[in-house]
């Protein structure tokens, strides 16, 4: 990714209340930068569904309907590893492709929605969804921006869940982080895979490393390109 938009988005993160918490943060700058009405970030784990911020309760909403429904761009997304957009709502094509979602964004004026997966390794962790109320794609620098942003999600996500603090917000937006933190993505893998909490799998990484005699981020490369699957 652009070393440049990185640095960017920083900026527009600055310009936000430091008071809220990083999950609306990345929905208010998403709606701006990607010229949505609303934003969501979702946490989507083994097919349950909690919601973690929108840039208004609409956005909330309408990712609770998506997932209440099992139907919609935002459902669909979480076994893929591209963006899902859908232009046009009101198209017979996609009232096909997502026959119950489609007349409720309607029914909120929604015409476009765009969903970005936030993946770690072969773990898929939720998504990043954006709305407009306006019939148009997005820009390659828009597409480009959702997927910082979806990529900025999944790391407070792991953060979050391995019990880290985010005390430097830059740190979020380093372009090396994920290299920083393999031990930690390897750890989401392990935890969807084992259906265990983030801390176990943290101790199962460690214990194996101890027992192979190998460092533990080498370890935690080879589970996160799937050399190494840990087992029950």
């Amino acid at each position: 990714m652009n070393s440049s938009r990185w640095r960017f988005i920083v900026d527009e993160f600055d310009s936000t209340n430091p008071t809220q918490d990083i999950g609306t943060r990345i929905c208010l700058v998403g709606r701006n930068l990607l010229r949505a009405d609303y934003v969501g970030l979702a946490l989507v784990m083994n097919h349950v569904y909690s919601a973690i911020a929108g840039s208004d309760p609409l956005a909330t909403l309408l990712d609770e309907t998506q997932f209440a429904l099992g139907d919609g761009p935002a459902f669909e997304a979480q076994g893929s590893s591209e963006p899902v957009q859908g232009i046009d709502l009101k198209t017979s094509r996609l009232k096909v492709r997502w026959p119950a979602f489609t007349p409720i964004a309607q029914t909120h004026d929604i015409r476009s929605v765009f969903v970005f997966p936030m993946r770690l390794g072969s773990s898929s962790l939720g998504v990043l969804t954006a709305y407009r109320s306006q019939v148009s794609p997005l820009s390659v620098k828009e597409q480009t921006d959702g997927m910082i942003l979806a990529s900025v999600g999944a790391l407070e996500l792991v953060r979050r869940q391995a019990g880290l603090s985010t005390t430097d917000l830059p740190d979020l937006f380093n372009a090396g982080a994920f290299d920083q933190s393999v031990l930690h993505l390897a750890a989401v893998i392990v935890a969807d895979l084992l259906n265990i909490p983030i801390f176990s799998a943290l101790v199962r990484i460690r214990a194996h490393a101890f027992s192979a005699q190998l460092p533990v981020n080498t370890i935690a490369r080879m589970i996160i390109s799937g050399e190494l699957k840990l087992e029950n």
